[in-house]
C-alpha cells in the first residue's frame, strides 16, 4: 500500500503541466530487417529496445522527441556488435536515428525474456574512488565527486559465453541519443566531456576513448566504453548519463540511483545529490562518507543504504520499500519522524537514538520504525527523558520499534509506580541494565539515582502521571532503606 500510494504521489507531482520526459517514438523497420531464426519477427529485439527506452525515458526529464528505427542485420565477423547513426538533430540534441544489429553467426548472443530482472547476473556499482590512480587519471580530469557512479555492470552468474544484446542496446542507446559525431559537436575537442557542475558538484571532466574515437569513454565498466565483453551486463551509470548529457545538451537528468554528496547535511537540498536532484520514490538511494544527514520533512526511496559511521537526524520522517543500515547512528526528534518500510529493514550495528522536542505525556505509544520485515538489531537503543516525570521506553519489536512514555520509577510499564517496581529496581541494585531493570536514568546502571527518581514518582499513574507526589512515608521509608544498602556495601556488579 505504502509503495502505491507513493507512486501515485509522483505521478500528481508530475502531471503533464509540470514534468517533462523525453519521448522516444520506437520504429521496428521489418521491410529493412534481415531477421534472423532465433527472432523471425522481431518480437524479441523489439521488446530489448522498448525496455531499454522506458530506462533513457526515465532518466532523460527534458521536453523533446526522438524518433528511433532498428533493425537486424548482418555486420560482419569483424566484432561490431551493433551500429547506431543519427539523421536529424535539433541543434546538438537528435531528434532522427537509427540502430543495426548483427546477426553473424560469429556473434553468439544472449536475448534476455525479463531485461528489467538482472538476477542472471552479479550487478555491482563501480565508483570514481574504487578505480585504482591510473585509471582515474586515464578516464577524468578535473575532481569528480569520491562517489561519482562509474559502472552498474555484473558477470553472468552462470558461464554461457554469450553476448548481452540488451546491453549492446543501452550501449547503442548512448549513440543514438547524443554519443554520435552529429551531435558531439566541438563538447570533446579537449579530449573530454565537460560535466554541468549543478550534475556533479564539482569541476570535471569525462575523457573520450581516444582521439579517433571521441564517442566512447575511455572508463572501463561504462556502458560506453568501446568493448563489451561476453557474459556481462552493463547498464547506464552516472559517467554515461553525464556525457551523453553534455554532448547532446540535455539539461533535465533524473538518475535512478543517487549518491549523497554531503557539502551540507540537509537531505532535502538537490545541489547534495549526484546529480542535482532530490530522490524520488523511484530511486535506489546511498548515504555514505559523510558525517550527518539531515532530513527535515518526507524522504522517500525505493531502496536507501546508510552505510556506516553515517549519523541520520530526522525530524522529518522516511518512506521506502527497502532500508539498510550499517554501523549507523539514527536520531529520531522533532515529533517523532517515523521510518516506513514496505519490505525490509536490515541493521547491522546501528545505534538508534530518539531525541525529544515536544511534550509527551506518561502513556502516549509512539510507532518510530515499521517494516515488513526486520533484520537484525540495533546495537544500542537510547532516548532522551522528555521531562523530569517521565521517561521513554523503546522496544524493538518483529515488525516495528517503538517508544512508550512511562511514568519515570514505572519500571514495569504497567502505568503506575508501586512496591512492586520497587521490588524489580532492588533486585537490579548495583547491576548493568535497561528500563525495565530499574535503570530510569538511562546510564546503564541500578543505582541510587533510579532508587531517588522512583520515590518521589511512588504512587503515581498515567491518569495523573503530570502531578509529582509529595514524599510520603513510604517514600521516606525507600530512601533509608537505600541510605542503608549502600552504606552496608551491598551493590553487586554484573556484567551483560
Amino acid at each position: 500500500m505504502q509503495t502505491i500510494f507513493l507512486r501515485l504521489l509522483l505521478t500528481i507531482l508530475c502531471a503533464p503541466s509540470l514534468c517533462f520526459a523525453i519521448d522516444i517514438n520506437l520504429n521496428y523497420q521489418v521491410s529493412q530487417s534481415q531477421a534472423p531464426s532465433f527472432d523471425p519477427d522481431g518480437s524479441r529485439l523489439q521488446a530489448l529496445v522498448s525496455a531499454a527506452a522506458e530506462i533513457y525515458e526515465d532518466i532523460i526529464e527534458d521536453d523533446a522527441v526522438l524518433d528511433l528505427t532498428f533493425t537486424w542485420g548482418d555486420l560482419g565477423d569483424t566484432g561490431t556488435l551493433g551500429v547506431a547513426t543519427t539523421t536529424q538533430v535539433d541543434g546538438t540534441r537528435p531528434t532522427v536515428s537509427r540502430m543495426r544489429f548483427n546477426t553473424n553467426d560469429a556473434v553468439n548472443w544472449f536475448l534476455d525474456a525479463t531485461p528489467s530482472d538482472n538476477s542472471e547476473f552479479d550487478l555491482i556499482q563501480t565508483t570514481y574512488s574504487g578505480l585504482d590512480a591510473a585509471t582515474q587519471d586515464a578516464s577524468f580530469t578535473g575532481s569528480p565527486p569520491a562517489n561519482l557512479e562509474v559502472g552498474f555492470a555484473g558477470v553472468r552468474r552462470d558461464f554461457q559465453r554469450t553476448t548481452d544484446l540488451f546491453s549492446v542496446i543501452i550501449h547503442e542507446f548512448g549513440h543514438a541519443l547524443g554519443l554520435i559525431p552529429a551531435s558531439i559537436g566541438a563538447s570533446a575537442n579537449d579530449g573530454d566531456f565537460d560535466v554541468a557542475v549543478e550534475f556533479g558538484g564539482t569541476d570535471f571532466g569525462i575523457t573520450v576513448s581516444s582521439e579517433d574515437d571521441i564517442a566512447h569513454l575511455a572508463a572501463p565498466r561504462t556502458a560506453l566504453f568501446p568493448v563489451i565483453p561476453g557474459d556481462v551486463r552493463r547498464l547506464p551509470s552516472a559517467t554515461d548519463i553525464f556525457a551523453i548529457a553534455s554532448a547532446a545538451g540535455w539539461q533535465e537528468i533524473d538518475l535512478p540511483r543517487k549518491e549523497f554528496l554531503g557539502s551540507t547535511a540537509i537531505w532535502d537540498l538537490g545541489s547534495n545529490w549526484i546529480g542535482g536532484r532530490v530522490p524520488d520514490a523511484e530511486d535506489q538511494v546511498t548515504v555514505r562518507d559523510v558525517e550527518q544527514v539531515t532530513i527535515t520533512s518526507q524522504a522517500v526511496a525505493d531502496s536507501l543504504r546508510i552505510d556506516d559511521d553515517v549519523q541520520l537526524a530526522l525530524s522529518g520522517g522516511i518512506a521506502a520499500n527497502q532500508l539498510s543500515v550499517g554501523n549507523t547512528q539514527l536520531t529520531i526528534g522533532n515529533q517523532f519522524a517515523g521510518i516506513n518500510i514496505t519490505d525490509e529493514l536490515v541493521v547491522n550495528g546501528a545505534v538508534l537514538d530518539v531525541a525529544v522536542t515536544r511534550p509527551i505525556e506518561a502513556g502516549e505509544q509512539i510507532v518510530l520504525l515499521t517494516a515488513d520485515s526486520l533484520q537484525g538489531e540495533f546495537d544500542q537503543i537510547s532516548a532522551e527523558r522528555p521531562s523530569f516525570s517521565v521517561g521513554l521506553v523503546v522496544d524493538q519489536l518483529p515488525n516495528s520499534v517503538v517508544a512508550t512514555a512511562a511514568i519515570v520509577g514505572d519500571v514495569d510499564i504497567n502505568g503506575v509506580v508501586d512496591f512492586g517496581d520497587f521490588l524489580a529496581l532492588s533486585g537490579n541494585f548495583g547491576l548493568q541494565g535497561e528500563w525495565r531493570d530499574g535503570d530510569l536514568s538511562g546510564n546503564g546502571v541500578v543505582d541510587f539515582a533510579d532508587f531517588l527518581d522512583l520515590s518521589l514518582n511512588f504512587g503515581s499513574q498515567v491518569s495523573r502521571a503530570a502531578v509529582v507526589p509529595e514524599p510520603g512515608f513510604f517514600s521516606i521509608w525507600i530512601v533509608a532503606t537505600l541510605l542503608f544498602l549502600r552504606n552496608a556495601g551491598l551493590s553487586k556488579r554484573k556484567s551483560r
